[in-house]
């Protein structure tokens, strides 16, 4: 019998900080308050990479609202700004209502084990709040 060893290296993310740093406190306390749901986002993004954002709500808003990718990203380089200087407080609210429901979508795909892509899932979280 062979036996080999792998090792894996995994960064886990912060739930919240970077761009979006204290704006979405609803959404903070679902992902910190319960690990299934953190899970649920990995499951529906497997093919996406985190990695390059610093918290996963950064990498949620970012990749349902990708126009701020970039200003995200200069953030992270220090020639940005954080979303609450880039935006309304309505529009900051009406972003934390569709990060809910990616979230709440995320996870009922992870419950049924129901194969999705990141980008069948976005479609879904928009087109419901249409």
């Amino acid at each position: 019998m062979r036996m080999s060893l792998v090792v894996r290296q995994s960064q886990q993310l912060k739930v919240s900080g970077g761009i979006t740093a204290s704006v979405f406190p609803e959404v903070e306390l679902m992902l910190m308050d319960s690990s299934d749901l953190q899970n649920a986002l990995k499951f529906v993004s497997n093919r996406k990479n985190m990695d390059r954002y610093h918290s996963v709500i950064d990498f949620l808003f970012c990749e349902i609202f990708q126009e701020y990718r970039r200003p995200c990203l200069l953030f992270y380089k220090g020639k940005g700004r954080q979303l609450r200087e880039m935006a309304t407080q309505e529009e900051i609210a009406h972003f934390g209502k569709i990060l809910v429901r990616t979230i709440e979508i995320a996870y009922a795909r992870f419950s049924e084990k129901r194969a999705s892509s990141w980008s069948a899932v976005r479609t879904e979280v928009l087109r419901s709040v249409a």
